[in-house]
């Protein structure tokens, strides 16, 4: 008996050890630690408002989206050395505050709202509380007089005709005690405007409608219409005449010398053809500063550049800028301190400065960083790093490089969204797509060449090889088409110098081999087989809506299509990425795919309809085992080759931007990036697919 107990108690020992062990590597990896990389960081960042005092400060404020919260900074209006304040991680949500005021009596008074409440600083925005339950356009026109226009729900509504019914709630004491008013009605979008001289002139323009301006002299309590207004207008109302107003809409801007009953269109000479004029300002002396997108030669609106008019005798007379807005989509501050002194900022650029009336700008961003979004990851076995920022409409995009491991960063592209980097382990060569310009190193060597039309989707090279990369793109074939191509430098132009320049040999040959392949009307991913280097890979979008794989096998000459993949339903596989790991292909977009044939046939690893519907393939990794692993939307993944579906690796923060393996170390290390900046961790063992549990001896 004894030994059956004892042979029990081996045995139970032995299946408990044998299940954790088939089982631990669930929870073990899962709650693996990651280690944190701070990333690139550059001056400068996304600024959403930049805010001063209409009157009585030298105060400037700005907000400032940042991964662990709003950010406000303060800085001297004259100096232009900011220094942060707070963050403001609970008051306030980055992805809803887009204004930001100062009352005019008071410098370290600041109003905001975030989306759902009005909020109040009244320590230069070190705290803040909420003082009115409702958000909207805002102004706050005099000291300590705020409006905010809100909507309210239809039962509450003083008429039941408004579908949409808006209001005006008003405080006279900084946000203590409020009032509402009676609005005509308006909708949501609608313009809120109020005279710096007399805050009992308020104007509306609504969203919808007949474009009509509506005018109250008494502070709310009776309304006049004007139907005169250009589609979506906004009203700049002049600090020293309430009667003389300035209307911007989607190609035009119209101007009022009386109170809006009679307008006229500013769109004649000198002014060139409008598409939009959204910055409106009045100088505290009267002087104006238009920022708008106008027709750079011809009134095409693909062919439009940003420009500032000024305006010193009441919109009379006007001057051009002699040097054009930083850019489309800037918004404008006038200095409390110097009428001549403008500020811009976006979530591009930052804050820039212009002394003299936007002649001239320049960066005014000292003392603010920002993180960079990493959406491209590429470690080579040398231990150096390029990480690649390509978020849209985010503060210096560019391309960033790191030669310990992610520690310190050097900046090798500025200002341009980097889609891909491709680098060569041991050298400083690297190649990279930007916004559809293929870089070798930090140039465009084909500004003047056969690929100076061509639009560049994707880039591939070996190591043994980095002087021949392969392309894929597109490029114009009439004003209404396009057609996908296939590029390789030309393998008999001879040498290259060292600046990626022109062979030093026979120039008159073509530097590049351009194939067009037929019925494609975007090559959207290639990769060279680098067991093989004569043999690649391109997916490209044909003009019948499918994804047709292409096979090279004598470098990249001659291209033939060998696979359509589709899934069960028949709808074609979008390939936004080719991968060729281990003897295996690789396809990436919405879904992965892969191939064990030489691309002939291919099988589903995962798609959107799998049980984890966030995966998507455009940044996939292989491990030296054969480990399958990908981004989603929120977390970083690994294919469970057991459980058939992806098991989330639970990435601090989540929200993974890029997805990479670095091999340069003892052990292969994961680097995922989020805005956060980048995430490492070993490689996780692969899950044991079966195990064999010990003899039990039977008694």
């Amino acid at each position: 008996m004894k030994r059956v107990l004892a042979f029990l108690a081996v045995s139970l020992v032995w299946i408990g050890l044998a299940w954790g062990f088939l089982f631990s590597w669930i929870p073990a990896h899962a709650q693996e630690e990651w280690t944190r990389l701070d990333g690139p960081i550059v001056p400068g960042g996304p600024v959403m408002a930049v805010a001063a005092s209409s009157a009585q400060s030298n105060t400037l404020y700005t907000l400032v989206d940042h991964p662990y919260g709003v950010r406000l900074f303060r800085s001297a209006a004259d100096t232009i050395a900011w220094t942060q304040v707070v963050t403001l991680s609970s008051e306030i949500s980055p992805t809803l505050i887009n204004a930001l005021f100062v009352d005019p009596g008071d410098g370290a008074v600041l109003y905001t709202h975030n989306g759902s409440a009005t909020l109040r600083s009244q320590d230069g925005g070190l705290s803040w509380t909420e003082i009115f339950t409702a958000a909207g356009p805002m102004a706050v026109p005099a000291p300590s007089t705020i409006f905010v226009l809100h909507p309210i729900a239809a039962e509450s509504a003083s008429s039941d005709d408004c579908f949409d019914p808006w209001t005006i709630a008003r405080s006279d004491d900084a946000g203590d005690q409020w009032q509402t008013m009676d609005v005509p009605c308006l909708g949501a979008g609608s313009g809120l405007a109020v005279a710096q001289s007399d805050p009992q002139i308020i104007y509306l323009t609504p969203a919808t409608g007949f474009n009509t301006l509506y005018r109250s002299i008494d502070g709310g309590k009776t309304w006049q219409g004007n139907r005169s207004l250009p589609p979506g207008a906004r009203i700049a109302i002049d600090p020293t005449d309430d009667s003389h107003l300035l209307a911007s809409g989607f190609g035009d801007v119209r101007q009022s010398y009386d109170a809006g009953e009679s307008w006229a269109s500013l769109f004649q000479r000198p002014f060139r053809a409008f598409f939009d004029a959204p910055e409106i300002h009045f100088a505290g002396d009267g002087r104006i500063y238009i920022g708008a997108q106008v027709a750079a030669a011809t009134f095409d609106i693909e062919n439009t550049v940003p420009v500032i008019y000024r305006s010193h005798d009441k919109g009379r007379t006007w001057w051009l800028a002699t040097e054009l807005m930083p850019e489309f989509g800037m918004r404008l501050l006038v200095s409390p301190v110097d009428p001549s002194t403008l500020f811009s900022w976006s979530r591009s650029r930052g804050v820039l400065r212009s002394p003299n009336q936007g002649n001239g700008w320049q960066e005014a961003n000292e003392g603010i960083l920002s993180p960079v979004l990493i959406q491209s990851i590429e470690p080579d076995d040398a231990g150096d790093l390029y990480v690649g920022a390509s978020r849209f409409n985010q503060a210096r995009n560019g391309l960033f490089h790191s030669a310990d491991g992610g520690i310190t960063w050097r900046t090798v592209l500025t200002d341009t969204q980097v889609q891909k980097v491709v680098s060569t382990p041991g050298t400083d060569q690297f190649v990279a797509i930007a916004q559809g310009r293929f870089y070798q190193n930090n140039i465009m060597p084909h500004g003047s060449s056969e690929l100076h039309l061509v639009l560049v989707t994707d880039v591939d090279i070996l190591a043994s090889n980095p002087f021949r990369p392969l392309l894929a793109g597109y490029r114009r074939n009439t004003e209404y088409q396009y057609e996908g191509i296939v590029s390789i430098r030309n393998p008999d132009i001879g040498p290259i110098r060292s600046d990626w320049g022109v062979s030093t040999i026979d120039s008159g040959r073509p530097n590049w081999l351009v194939s067009v392949l037929s019925g494609a009307v975007s090559v959207t991913a290639a990769v060279i087989d680098p067991n093989q280097p004569t043999r690649m890979y391109v997916a490209a979008v044909m003009t019948d809506g499918l994804t047709t794989i292409f096979r090279s096998e004598d470098g990249g000459v001659q291209w033939q299509p060998i696979a359509s993949p589709a899934n069960e339903h028949g709808v074609p596989y979008r390939i936004d990425r080719l991968y060729v790991a281990n003897s295996r292909i690789y396809a990436g977009g919405f879904g992965v795919i892969y191939s064990d044939d030489d691309g002939n046939t291919w099988h589903e690893l995962s798609s959107r309809t799998a049980l984890n519907d966030t995966i998507i393939g455009t940044h996939l990794s292989v491990s030296n085992d054969g480990q399958v692993f990908a981004f989603g939307e929120t977390d970083a993944y690994r294919w469970n080759v057991i459980l058939h579906d992806w098991e989330r690796l639970n990435l601090p923060g989540g929200s993974a931007y890029a997805l990479a393996i670095d091999n340069s170390g003892n052990e292969e290390t994961l680097l995922v990036s989020n805005a956060q900046g980048i995430w490492k961790r070993n490689v996780p063992l692969a899950p044991v697919g079966s195990i064999w549990l010990p003899t039990i001896e039977r008694q």
